[in-house]
């Protein structure tokens, strides 16, 4: 009896096994540097926003001392709370003639956004300085109270529905 003889070719199969796996180590490490890169990058603009911020803050504490101190000078050099807030109105440029006396201002983030900061402006009750003579009184809550402290976007949204698949 003849036997048939079929073509063959010498590749075992450990051999297709050691190239699959290579394929499929391959194409694993091409997607974790993608993603490392990804998140690198993410990481980037994050510490720069975050920067950012918190330089905008600084500067924003740094304004609050500063009127911090007008409104101490205000209170030692006045004896009543009507001439108090008459002269924080024009030590601060305060316009406006309502009840409550409001401060603001702005520090500039970046070029899209900015730190908005406001205090309503108290005058000490006996409470806040009690026990303490009035010109050692620096209690900074009897002074003025925070009502805002946010982020406000200065331009205008622009939704981006592109999506960058190369990069």
């Amino acid at each position: 009896m003849n036997k048939r003889k079929f073509p063959v070719t010498n590749i075992g199969s450990v051999s297709l096994l050691m190239i699959f796996i290579v394929l499929c180590m391959v194409t694993l490490a091409a997607l974790s540097l993608s993603t490392a890169s990804g998140s690198y990058r993410s990481a980037q603009t994050l510490a720069g926003h975050t920067t950012a911020y918190y330089r905008a803050s600084n500067k924003a504490e740094k304004k609050l001392a500063e009127t911090e101190k007008i409104l101490q000078a205000c209170y030692h050099s006045t004896s009543d709370a009507d001439s108090y807030y008459q002269q924080v109105r024009q030590q601060l440029g305060i316009t406006g003639s309502d009840g409550s006396l409001i401060y603001s201002f702005q520090t500039a983030v970046n070029k899209s956004q900015e730190l908005e900061v406001r205090i309503q402006i108290t005058y000490p009750d006996s409470s806040a300085t009690a026990g303490s003579d009035r010109e050692d009184s620096d209690t900074a809550s009897a002074f003025y109270k925070i009502t805002c402290w946010k982020m406000t976007s200065t331009s205008d949204w622009n939704a981006d529905n592109s999506i960058q698949l190369i990069q």
